[in-house]
């Protein structure tokens, strides 16, 4: 099957032809037709264009022809010859068949003809001339600048810009009261929207220009594990891990670590997160299998975080080294 379409007339056009003709009755030779949707021109044969109709009835706005001339044909108007259309583009019949559904077939009829009663208008809006209910070809003005419909667009998206900006400015400015010690409570929005949070928390925009402030931290800190390996060996697989320095006995924090961030902030942070212990507990015991020998396993381990107070100026050694033990197995 060929179905051929045409809008506001009855243009009979080579078999597998969709367009969109832009007068009634019998055509020029020749004619310049334009495809369904615009995509594209063809100058079609002298013999494409055989026979008209009258454009006028909303249940003519859409025709689609099955044949060519000469041979029987079977027409379909309105809601049927769109899914006729749809019906013969690549794999169309995958998505035509639903609509033919009863409660489907129906809606769809439904918004066929509510466009249909308003095509006129519709297609004066976008630039474009149009048929009219009575029959009459109803021109498009000259382009003297966008269509109204272009225009409507091209205002509402500035405006949805400008509103999108502002939207941004009260959301970053409400996390910049909460992340910020130095605002005073006054002028924090405690009690932002979940929304809002979520609007920030989801591309990590973080308003807390408060690193180190009131000053620097004048101390260094850092963990280690002391175990025992079967064969009496001590060892430290926190470090061996995680750190450039995994000698044992810890005396001082090493003065260079190697640690990446997130091994950074997990060192700062393990020692009193009792929740995390056991599954601490867990990987450090599975230190044979990060090594690949049996003489590697372990039969007791401590972990400590040791503390020290950063070196003073002109000085190399730090002081007030304390040592605080915060997880033994067995």
């Amino acid at each position: 099957m060929s179905p051929l379409a045409s809008e506001g007339a009855d243009h009979l056009l080579p078999p597998g032809a969709l367009a969109r003709a832009g007068s009634g009755g019998q055509a020029p030779a020749g004619e310049r037709l334009q495809l369904a949707g615009g995509a594209d021109r063809h100058q079609w044969p002298a013999d494409a264009v055989t026979a008209g109709c009258d454009p006028g009835p909303a249940s003519g706005a859409v025709l689609v022809v099955d044949g060519t001339a000469g041979s029987p044909q079977r027409r379909w108007t309105g809601a049927e010859a769109c899914v006729e259309i749809l019906r013969a583009l690549p794999l169309g019949g995958c998505w035509a068949w639903p609509l033919r559904l009863p409660g489907v077939r129906w809606l769809i009829g439904k918004a066929h003809d509510s466009l249909a009663r308003h095509r006129a208008r519709i297609s004066m809006a976008l630039g474009w001339g149009g048929w009219d209910g009575t029959g009459a070809l109803r021109l498009a003005p000259p382009a003297s600048g966008p269509s109204p419909v272009r225009a409507w667009i091209r205002q509402s998206l500035a405006t949805w810009r400008e509103l999108l900006v502002l939207l941004t400015f009260v959301v970053i400015g409400a996390e910049l009261s909460i992340a910020n010690r130095a605002i005073p409570p006054w002028l924090r929005f405690d009690q932002r929207p979940q929304w809002m949070a979520a609007a920030v928390m989801y591309p990590h925009l973080f308003e807390g220009w408060s690193l180190f402030a009131p000053d620097a931290p004048t101390s260094d800190q850092t963990v280690y594990v002391d175990a025992v390996t079967r064969d009496g060996r001590h060892v430290d697989p926190y470090n061996e891990f995680g750190s450039r320095v995994a000698a044992l006995p810890v005396d001082a924090v090493p003065e260079r670590l190697g640690h990446d961030s997130f091994w950074c902030d997990y060192t700062l942070g393990i020692a009193d997160a009792g929740i995390y212990h056991q599954a601490l507990i867990d990987w450090i015991l599975r230190y044979p299998e990060r090594t690949g020998r049996d003489e590697d396993t372990l039969v007791r381990f401590e972990a400590f975080s040791l503390t020290q107070d950063t070196p003073a100026p002109n000085e190399t050694r730090p002081t007030n080294v304390t040592r605080r033990r915060f997880l033994t197995w067995p």
